[in-house]
């Protein structure tokens, strides 16, 4: 079963101390890395959820480079591929070297600092077609943990969508990626729309670490989103670590 947590101030807690004693050596740091793409939902009431982004940011990249991880940043900003306006129903953002990641901390946040909520309509959006267009066309490294995170205050994803059909073609789709672990952030009210995610495998059969989390509901709910927003970034570092363990066992 994939595991769900909770990363109110109860259960996650980012105090020097507790970062301190979750690191590792020196030399162990600097060769782990992740490649962490987000997948931002656009449309006009997600305003409040992206303006908390741009704010917390630093603070996820601190925690990365406090650790000496080789972390790249990616961005994709969806809307409704068959309602919105072609401009900007769904954009990959490219970065230095006509990248889609980018390592520069200045670079992240100028683009999601660019994002503005707008569009949209029916209470479904392209969900499925963003996983397609970030997966498919974003330039991975081969050592990397692949990590996802998806921040939605929509009902659940549009399907049939632009050319992804239905909950399978979009399970595979992700399953054939051989991400590293996924964060799917959504407002409470709509968990049964997004629970099918719980259910994908990642590689040699065994589940896909997948996060279902809380988005809130406006403006009032800013330092939740931020807690989660933190917790996000701390399974993230661990799962990088994790992968980079792993990678050394097998060439050993």
């Amino acid at each position: 079963m994939n595991e769900k947590i909770d990363f109110g101030e109860e259960t996650f807690s980012l105090t020097s101390e507790s970062l301190a004693k979750a690191m590792d050596s020196s030399q162990q740091k600097a060769t782990a890395a992740s490649d962490f793409l987000f997948l931002i939902d656009c449309t006009q009431t997600m305003q409040w959820v992206i303006d908390t982004l741009v704010e917390t940011i630093n603070q996820l990249v601190d925690m990365f480079e406090e650790e000496a991880l080789r972390m790249r940043y990616g961005v994709v900003e969806f809307r409704d591929m068959l309602r919105d306006k072609e401009d900007i129903r769904m954009i990959h953002h490219t970065f230095e070297k006509n990248s889609h990641f980018t390592e520069k901390a200045a670079s992240l946040k100028s683009v999601l600092s660019s994002l503005e909520a707008k569009g949209g309509g029916p209470p479904k959006e392209s969900v499925f077609e963003a996983f397609k267009v970030g997966i498919s066309q974003s330039d991975w490294r081969k050592d990397s943990a692949k990590i996802v995170v998806l921040l939605t205050d929509c009902d659940g994803p549009l399907s049939p969508d632009y050319s992804v059909k239905n909950w399978k073609e979009a399970i595979d789709l992700i399953e054939d990626a051989d991400l590293d672990m996924l964060h799917v952030v959504r407002k409470a009210e709509h968990k049964a729309e997004f629970e099918r995610f719980s259910r994908i495998e990642g590689r040699d059969g065994e589940d896909l670490p997948v996060f279902i989390l809380d988005l809130g509901d406006s403006q009032a709910s800013k330092k939740q989103l931020i807690t989660t927003l933190k917790g996000i970034g701390y399974s993230s570092r661990k799962q990088a670590r994790q992968k980079r363990n792993k990678n050394r066992f097998r060439d050993d």
